[in-house]
């Protein structure tokens, strides 16, 4: 279903009727419609136990790692990779 100003915020459902997460709509409704995403239940629980323990959202643990798609020719040839390597 589309997601606008009248149901942001409101609970997503799977064809079960199981309540999966909470849908927003992303953008300003003046803007665009049926733009929209959802955060996934887990999220959601884990956001509300944090804020009961802590006080506050401490986020989920990360490794520190990031990475960078290799796709544009220029960044390849940057790095001094060849047209053949991928990454």
């Amino acid at each position: 279903a589309a997601i606008n100003s009248g149901n942001s915020g409101g609970p997503a459902f799977n064809r079960n009727g199981e309540c999966v997460g909470i849908a927003f709509q992303s953008m300003n409704s003046d803007e665009a419609e049926n733009i929209g995403y959802v955060i996934p239940s887990l999220v959601v629980t884990h956001f509300l136990k944090d804020l009961l323990k802590h006080g506050k959202y401490t986020g989920f643990p990360t490794l520190g790692v990031e990475t960078q798609t290799m796709e544009n020719s220029q960044l390849r040839e940057s790095f001094g990779m060849n047209d053949k390597q991928k990454g």
